[in-house]
């Protein structure tokens, strides 16, 4: 598959910013804050370019490519099976909460996926998802 991609550079610029940022994170989470993000970026986006590639029948537009909503919805899947796993495991939250946030976090990073090309999404994922992740939690 020939596609210009920065995403190595990308991810690595992102696990770093997601270290830096991750002080102001609320105690609620803890080391989920840093953890929950990179493990969607790095499990969702497979299972997304696997199914994708290997499924993906109704393709639409993505910037000068195309995308799948096959992937898009092994992005959500698998997204929500990883953040219930990880909030679950690392959080004190309740289930009401961590079943809420799953769902937020998997709709969410399903739509920054669909957007991103040309590998941008291993930089907006995880930021998007920290931010989006400190903001649910400190509203509760």
């Amino acid at each position: 598959m020939d596609r210009a991609s920065h995403g190595e550079i990308y991810f690595a610029f992102a696990v770093a910013l997601l270290f830096a940022l991750r002080g102001g994170a609320p105690e609620a989470l803890g080391v989920a804050s840093y953890v929950l993000p990179l493990a969607i970026l790095t499990i969702s986006d497979a299972a997304a370019a696997l199914v994708g590639c290997r499924f993906g029948r109704l393709r639409f537009a993505a910037g000068d490519g195309s995308k799948s909503w096959e992937g898009v919805l092994a992005f959500a899947v698998s997204a929500w099976l990883v953040s219930f796993a990880t909030l679950t495991l690392l959080t004190d939250l309740d289930p009401a909460q961590i079943g809420a946030l799953s769902v937020a976090l998997a709709a969410v990073g399903a739509a920054v996926e669909a957007m991103s090309t040309r590998g941008a999404d291993n930089l907006l994922l995880p930021l998007v998802l920290s931010l989006g992740l400190a903001r649910r939690v400190a509203l509760w």
